[in-house]
C-alpha cells in the first residue's frame, strides 16, 4: 500500500510543492468529492496546478487538476526504493 501525501499551503496561501510532484512522476491522485483515483503520470506542475497523463482503456489523455480540488497524492515507486533501504 501507498503512502499518502497531503496537499499544504505555506503561510502566503500557495500549495508546497513536495518532492513528489516532479515532473515525469507516475502517481494516484484522490480529488475531494470523487470516488474514484486518477492515475498517470505528471507532465506538469505550477503553482495551483498541476497537468496529468491520465492511463485509461481507451486513447490516452491530458487532465488539470486544481490543487485545491486534490484531497492526496499517492507515489507507489517512491515507497517501493524506500521499502528496498
Amino acid at each position: 500500500m501507498g503512502k499518502n501525501y497531503p496537499i499544504d499551503r505555506d503561510s502566503r496561501g500557495r500549495y508546497r510543492h513536495s518532492y513528489v510532484f516532479m515532473r515525469g512522476a507516475t502517481v494516484d491522485i484522490k480529488l475531494l468529492n470523487y470516488d474514484d483515483l486518477l492515475k498517470g503520470e505528471i507532465t506538469t506542475i505550477e503553482e495551483y496546478y498541476c497537468v496529468l497523463d491520465v492511463e485509461g482503456a481507451s486513447d490516452p489523455s491530458q487532465v488539470t487538476v486544481n490543487l485545491s480540488e486534490v484531497k492526496y497524492i499517492r507515489h507507489e515507486v517512491l515507497l517501493q526504493s524506500l521499502k528496498k533501504v
